[in-house]
């Protein structure tokens, strides 16, 4: 068929040749005629001469007409049509359609190919964990076994990744959240990013990060080779298996390291530019989870099920987020919260009236403001794999007596204990650097307490109102004591304050009645005069050379001073450096403090504004 429009172009020339000398035969024919009928005439020979030069002439004008009448480049196109613009716009409109065809064609193959994965036989193997583990990979038929590869927040496979091609690539904290309509950085469940949900639906998801580290921790791993390729064979507590074969993992189109496993986990990192994911990795030498996996390289997905996003009952138990957040304990009088949950919620304990015990699992992360404020716990047990804080989390637990921290705890809350009444004593383990404020504020009750060595600070009000509280030693890695820390304690008589100590600061002492001497040390280099307001009879034992100096201070419920005996201290610079830091916080927090007053009262100002703004930002900033 291609061969056509030439053809009909040689059919046309062949025709005008054809027809032009037809004409000059009858010409030459009709002239020859004339010729010998008038061959005795006179004159014929130039008759004969006059018929060529008419010839020529009507060959001439044929063409000039043709030419006038059709137009030059008609007749060039009818001469040639392979030139006109109607058989190049023909020619473009079939190779568009061509293109069009293979690509429908292609797409057909691309849907086959999804649809064969989303209706092939899934299988859920149970290993005594949280979730439920699939027996293989995404497309497992798929690179000998090992399965496709996505980049993180993907649905769709692909063999060829770039840095620009990744959907969640580069959002950051703010934007990620914003994009998935929640702040957990989890992708986990959402069918437009999470593949896994996305291709085999239900109950079918990305693993979350902790369910790695519960797969790492509580399973037993064993290198070995199936059908050829390497992997671990992952045995649970349950005594079933799966085996997670290497996967190398896809640069471009280049494998990195293919004689390793590399699989995303649905948990975005909060690094600043919002590059990168977590994700497990494995080779014949070792196991981890990592959290610096490119979102935008190619790994493989071995989903897992578990129940679905809304809120379910187990157990007594209501849950969310695929049972990673707990929002309701059962009421019984010993309450284990779940292994697997990531995040208490507010109000966890809300209405119970039975539980005296509570254990938290090393699995909890979080543990939201108010999660079991006013509950009638007697004793609970905190795991050191609590990181994050919300506000009251214990507050107002009138009757809580025990309360039993493990070490490593990185942090504790503001006001955690505040209104706890009855708790008598507490060790606080050395993994604690910062008492926040408020933390045992009227614990009325609380006569003992071990600080951790490696305390630097003691908060605002952090033993206010600790009535019979009597004596306290501040460990020697202590900086500063800030405003109203053991305001109020009646109580209280023997107060040791270590050399290092460099700032005591307003009201930090203040009516304190019973305390009659008190020990400066020689690393003081600022006390407010406020600092034992109404306590009325402190004398204090200051650095031999200093009493002048105190006495123009003209502190507030000091009656008398004495010096002692003690060298002083080498690092003077250093020291004054420590203090000014820690009396740079202390006047952020009070500039906070009458901002949050201004705020509530409704007598906000232009600055404060601006304020709120700055404060938001900071926020996210330390979010991420």
């Amino acid at each position: 068929m291609k061969f056509l429009p030439s053809i009909r172009m040689n059919m046309k020339r062949t025709s005008l040749i054809l027809l032009l000398l037809l004409y000059s035969a009858l010409l030459i024919a009709q002239s020859q005629y004339d010729y010998y009928d008038d061959s005795a005439v006179a004159g014929g020979a130039e008759r004969v001469l006059n018929s060529i030069i008419i010839m020529v002439v009507i060959v001439i004008g044929l063409f000039v007409f043709l030419l006038l009448g059709g137009g030059y480049y008609k007749i060039k196109y009818w001469l040639n049509p392979e030139e006109s613009p109607q058989y190049k716009v023909a020619q473009k409109k079939k190779k568009v359609e061509e293109q069009r065809l293979k690509e429908a064609q292609k797409e057909v193959q691309r849907q086959i190919v999804i649809q064969t994965e989303k209706e092939k036989e899934k299988k859920a193997i149970d290993l005594g964990l949280s979730v439920l583990w699939a027996d293989s990979n995404l497309y497992v038929d798929m690179d000998m076994g090992k399965g496709g590869k996505f980049s993180w927040g993907d649905v769709e496979k692909r063999t060829y990744f770039r840095y620009i091609d990744a959907k969640l690539n580069k959002k950051s904290v703010y934007d990620l959240n914003k994009i998935i309509g929640k702040d957990d950085l989890s992708i986990c469940g959402n069918e437009k990013y999470d593949a896994a949900r996305n291709l085999w639906g239900d109950n079918w998801r990305l693993p979350q990060k902790h369910e790695i580290e519960e797969l790492i921790q509580q399973c037993e791993w064993e290198w070995t080779v199936i059908n050829g390729i390497s992997g671990y064979n992952i045995k649970g507590k349950s005594g079933n298996s799966i085996f997670l074969p290497i996967t190398g993992e896809l640069v471009a189109d280049k494998s990195n390291s293919p004689l390793s496993g590399f699989y995303w986990t649905g948990n975005a990192n909060s690094d600043i530019l919002g590059e990168e994911a977590h994700f497990l990795y494995f080779d014949e030498n070792q196991i981890v989870h990592k959290s610096d996996g490119k979102r935008w390289h190619g790994m493989a997905i071995r989903p897992v099920w578990s129940l679905n996003n809304e809120i379910v009952e187990k157990d007594g138990f209501t849950m969310s987020s695929y049972g990673t957040k707990l929002i309701k304990c059962n009421d019984t009088e010993d309450c284990h919260i779940p292994y697997g949950v990531k995040v208490v919620a507010k109000g966890a304990l809300r209405n119970a009236k039975n539980i005296k015990k509570l254990y938290i699992p090393n699995s909890v992360e979080e543990i939201e403001e108010y999660a079991f404020s006013c509950s009638p716990i007697e004793s609970v047990y905190i795991p050191k794999s609590v990181n994050k804080w919300g506000e009251n989390a214990f507050g107002g637990c009138d009757k809580l007596k025990e309360v039993i921290i493990e070490e490593g705890l990185p942090r504790l809350g503001l006001s955690m204990f505040a209104h706890c009444y009855n708790i008598e004593a507490i060790n606080i383990p050395d993994s604690i650097t910062y008492l926040p404020d408020s933390i045992f504020s009227y614990c009325k009750n609380l006569k003992k307490i071990k600080l951790s060595s490696n305390l630097n600070n003691i908060g605002d009000s952090a033993f206010y109102t600790c009535e019979n509280l009597k004596t306290i030693v501040i460990p020697k890695s202590v900086i500063g004591i800030q405003d109203d820390a053991f305001g109020f304690c009646e109580n209280l008589v023997n107060v040791t304050i270590p050399e290092g100590v460099v700032a005591l600061s307003c009201r930090s002492f203040e009516a304190c009645i019973r305390i009659r001497n008190l020990r400066i040390p020689a690393t003081l280099q600022y006390i407010d005069k406020s600092c034992f307001g109404c306590s009325g009879y402190v004398t204090l034992e200051v650095p031999k050379g200093m009493a002048s100096y105190y006495r123009d201070l003209n502190i507030e419920g000091v009656v008398g001073i004495v010096e002692y005996d003690i060298k002083k201290p080498d690092n003077l610079e250093e020291l004054k450096k420590k203090c000014e830091a820690f009396m740079s916080v202390q006047k952020y927090k009070r500039e906070q403090k009458e901002y949050e007053y201004r705020r509530e009262m409704g007598i906000m100002t232009r600055e404060d504004y601006d304020e709120e703004h700055f404060l938001d930002m900071m926020d996210i900033i330390d979010n991420s």
